[in-house]
């Protein structure tokens, strides 16, 4: 689906299901479902009502508690307000992410009903989604993380879209046959392990394909240099920019989708044009000026 209908479908998942599960959006890296997630989908959640969408990355975390803290951090930084936490409403409590961010600290939760229920407070999840990315760069053990999401989404009732790469996740072997062409692929047990907890735990995978052709005009746009809008301004019989076509015919015949590599190599094409200037400068400089401070 394109990134339209993918938005609509998140959208329906947050106002509408009650499956208690998780969804989950995979897709190879650097294929653009973090710039997808950052620049579509968390302005269009966030365009009714702020702050609906809780970004939170598991790349390096190696702890449960870890993670706690980092969605309790997040939540903090972006959702409460002092007009939020004075409310009386009704409100879904992440009690795993709770208990996480106690244990982090060293708190025993059962002490005080008080102090539990200020934690409780301070964590309101009504209407929000969790997502969280990089599932497969996690320090964490991948079957712990899926244990604690089952934990978020079944128990907490709380709304969770993991990001991934599911080809990292996913490993085979090969099954010894009668012959060797007789050889066939077959799940590891680690891989056999984890798609028997995220069959229960995530409802919906959905595989994310870029559109390349506003993907690559967006990257270009992203550095509001000129001569990067000036190269947009040419544009074929479909109405795509040269230099969008170029880009994307180049990809596809060096077999290489990775958008990050190209917001990279933008990146360093600006720092080279701004260093010819700096030298095209010093060496006018040089040429007329430096003779003339010599008859001086």
């Amino acid at each position: 689906m394109d990134t339209e209908k993918l938005t609509e479908y998140i959208k329906n998942y947050l106002e509408n299901d009650r499956t208690r599960s998780a969804i989950m959006l995979t897709g190879a890296w650097g294929c653009g479902k973090s710039y997808y997630i950052q620049n579509t989908l968390v302005p269009e959640l966030d365009k009714n009502e702020e702050n609906r969408c809780i970004v939170v990355s598991l790349y390096g975390v190696k702890t449960l508690e870890a993670l706690s803290k980092s969605i309790y951090l997040e939540v903090r930084a972006k959702v409460l307000s002092k007009k939020s936490e004075g409310l009386n409403a009704a409100k879904i409590i992440g009690k795993t992410v709770v208990k996480g961010i106690a244990s982090f600290f060293g708190v025993n939760i059962s002490v005080s009903d008080d102090e539990l229920n200020q934690l409780y407070q301070s964590i309101d999840l009504t209407g929000k989604l969790i997502v969280l990315e990089d599932l497969e760069r996690s320090g964490i053990d991948i079957l712990e993380v899926m244990g604690y999401v089952n934990n978020l989404v079944e128990q907490d009732g709380v709304k969770v879209l993991l990001v991934a790469n599911e080809n990292e996740i996913i490993k085979y072997e090969n099954e010894v046959g009668t012959d060797t062409d007789d050889k066939k692929k077959a799940l590891t047990k680690r891989s056999e392990e984890y798609v028997r907890i995220k069959e229960k735990t995530v409802s919906d995978t959905v595989p994310f394909y870029a559109d390349f052709n506003s993907a690559i005009e967006n990257i270009l746009g992203l550095f509001g240099k000129q001569y990067f809008y000036d190269a947009l301004k040419e544009k074929t019989t479909r109405g795509v920019p040269f230099i969008v076509d170029e880009i994307k015919n180049l990809m596809l015949e060096i077999k290489c989708y990775n958008l990050r590599a190209l917001l990279y190599a933008c990146q360093k094409t600006m720092e080279i044009f701004h260093l010819l200037k700096r030298i095209m400068q010093y060496h006018i400089f040089a040429l007329f000026y430096v003779p003339i401070l010599h008859l001086h």
